[in-house]
Parts: structure tokens; C-alpha cells; sequence
């Protein structure tokens, strides 16, 4: 019997409520601000300063999913998670709580329709 898959389209309808709650509202500056302390926690291998490891973990597979690899660098060589972790380590602390419980509602998800705990190891 095979494993069900989760397409991209399911994954966005799963998590379509949680990514509405707390989209990000970013200005330039503050992007390009936010992008060069990511480069730099990057390049140095830095620790994540809001997200728990597994968090990371979650949040780094659920980019990966939306700009896979091709071609061309996906978000894991472009360190979305660092970027990721440098906004809501700051300005945008506040949505942290609500995406926690949206991923737990992923990772419930996961375990229920797959049987596995967490989402990056789909």
C-alpha cells in the first residue's frame, strides 16, 4: 500500500487559514534590513533567536515546498529560514504565537493523515 502524498495544492489549502492570520506586511527597507542580518546568520551558521529548532525544522520545509529547488536555488539555499527567524525575532514578533499554532495544526495534520509527528520528515 502506498503512502498518501501531500501535494502542494492540499498543503496550502491546510494551511491557508493560519497563512491568512498572520501574513507579514513587510516594507522595503525593512526587507532589505531583514535580509542582510539572514545572509549574515547564515554565512556564520548562527543560531535561530526566535524559532525552537524542530521550528525551524517545520518552517524551513514548509518554504522549501512553496520555492522548491530546481534549476535554480530554492529557499534553503537562499536561507528563507534565517530570514524568517531574523522578522519574527523583531518587528514582527508578535504573529509568532499565531504561526505556532498553526504549525501545530500542521504537525497534528501530519500525524494524523501519515502518521508522522512532524511535517519535515514527510
Amino acid at each position: 500500500m502506498s503512502e498518501p502524498k501531500l501535494s502542494r495544492r492540499a498543503f496550502l489549502q491546510q494551511t491557508g487559514v493560519a497563512a491568512r492570520s498572520s501574513l507579514i506586511a513587510l516594507s522595503l527597507p525593512m526587507i532589505m534590513s531583514a535580509s542582510q542580518q539572514a545572509r549574515a546568520a547564515q554565512a556564520m551558521d548562527a543560531p535561530m533567536k526566535a524559532l525552537q529548532p524542530d521550528e525551524a525544522a517545520e518552517f524551513a520545509a514548509i518554504a522549501a515546498l512553496i520555492i522548491p529547488t530546481d534549476e535554480t536555488p530554492g529557499a534553503t539555499e537562499a536561507g528563507a529560514i534565517y530570514f524568517i527567524d531574523n522578522v519574527l525575532s523583531t518587528s514582527h514578533a508578535n504573529v509568532l504565537p499565531e504561526l505556532r499554532e498553526g504549525l501545530a495544526a500542521l504537525q497534528a495534520s501530519a500525524q494524523s493523515t501519515y502518521g508522522s509527528a512532524s511535517f519535515h520528515t514527510l
